[in-house]
């Protein structure tokens, strides 16, 4: 029996871990936001063995196109979090955030990055959110962006 509730809080607190990483930053709700149900928004969740290859333990993105009024929503909270990055690649555009790679304090031992990208805020544009985290390093995660 006592096996049975210390298997049982070994899977409960890796469990913790998991989700606790990415709680607490302001990136977070987007990914279940309102319009992730909207027909021009995907958003993706891929864990476990499917991102292990990549020596992380978790992928979120949430890609928006057609949708330039979101991008003050997005930019706002991608920036309070890249507030706290401890290294971070940046670029802007006319005042608003155009690109943004950020490095965020580990947490659970794993290291965590945001990944941001806006096209523009013409019909055609296209925004891009990546959260990750995992073993990998930013230059691996760099590499793999630019594939």
């Amino acid at each position: 029996m006592k096996r049975f509730f210390l298997l049982l809080f070994i899977i409960l607190a890796i469990g913790f871990t998991e989700a606790s990483a990415q709680s607490g930053l302001n990136i977070e709700p987007l990914f279940t936001s309102d319009f992730t149900r909207d027909a021009r928004c995907k958003s993706t969740l891929i864990r476990g063995d499917r991102v292990a290859p990549f020596s992380l333990r978790l992928y979120r993105s949430l890609s928006l196109t057609g949708m330039p009024g979101a991008a003050p929503q997005i930019e706002a909270k991608v920036r309070k979090d890249g507030a706290r990055a401890t290294d971070k690649e940046v670029s802007y555009k006319a005042g608003r955030l155009a690109y943004g790679f950020y490095t965020l304090p580990p947490a659970g031992g794993m290291n965590r990055y945001i990944f941001y990208l806006n096209s523009g805020a013409d019909s055609r544009n296209k925004i891009v959110l990546l959260y990750m985290e995992g073993d990998a390093t930013a230059s691996e995660i760099r590499k793999m962006l630019k594939k």
